[in-house]
């Protein structure tokens, strides 16, 4: 149990907390291995595995939610993020059923606001992955046509709903500025999210074999614009914020 304490809790913190901290830690793994199984495939024939990986990751989404301070920031639960979660992801964030892509989608939204300190190389990879493929691909991915036009739409707009309260996050948007586009040495996430928004609200999405109405398309461009807006407000909020500073001084 000794490992479950942070530096400077150790010999101070009772042994019923430790006892939580390592359930949780099992708990999270659990849910994550049980999330994989069946991720490869699918196919949707196998009813009740499907319903096991969407509840496993339901549970996941709530545990992530309600995370604290000590998970965030504790070295063992960030391992198992790294190790179970991350995989989990990779495996069902792909995925052709709406709902995995929905609830794959939403956990990394989720580690995002929480946990993008201490995930910097694996926010590098599922960024590009879960929300910049789809706003710069010439083509949609729809596997022989095992995907309807409507769950292809339904992703559309959870994609741009996680995108949306990213975009409002000012925190958010810097970091990712800082830490990738100021970075020599990583891809420019944020001059691609931006550039993804404004080639689908200038009509970029691909709408071959789509199976979209002009509704949808209407509706999913002005998801796009709605993204673009909340950029604008976030940096708007911050040249604010610096000239109230400077008329204090």
């Amino acid at each position: 149990l000794g490992t479950f304490a942070a530096e400077g809790e150790r010999g101070r913190l009772p042994r019923g907390a430790l006892t939580k901290r390592k359930d949780v830690y099992l708990v999270l793994r659990a849910l994550c291995k049980l999330s994989m199984k069946g991720a490869g495939g699918d196919s949707g024939s196998d009813q009740l595995a499907t319903k096991g990986k969407l509840l496993s990751l339901e549970l996941v989404r709530c545990l992530l939610q309600c995370a604290g301070d000590v998970f965030v920031g504790h070295d063992r639960f960030n391992e198992c993020i790294k190790q179970y979660l991350c995989l989990s992801l990779l495996k069902n964030a792909s995925s052709i059923l709406s709902p995995t892509y929905q609830l794959s989608a939403s956990i990394f939204s989720v580690l995002v606001e929480k946990c993008r300190r201490t995930l910097k190389s694996q926010f590098s990879v599922f960024f590009p992955m879960i929300f910049l493929k789809p706003l710069e691909s010439n083509q949609f991915q729809t596997t022989k046509g095992m995907i309807t036009s409507y769950d292809l739409y339904s992703q559309w707009v959870v994609l741009f709903r996680c995108l949306y309260h990213l975009c409002c996050n000012k925190q958010v948007l810097s970091d990712i500025f800082v830490n990738y586009d100021c970075d020599l040495n990583e891809s420019n996430l944020y001059e691609r999210l931006v550039a993804g928004l404004v080639r689908v609200v200038q009509g970029g999405i691909p709408t071959e074999g789509s199976g979209f109405t002009s509704t949808m398309e209407f509706n999913l461009k002005f998801f796009a614009l709605q993204c673009l807006v909340g950029v604008v407000k976030s940096l708007a909020s911050d040249q604010d914020q610096g000239e109230a500073a400077e008329a204090g001084e």
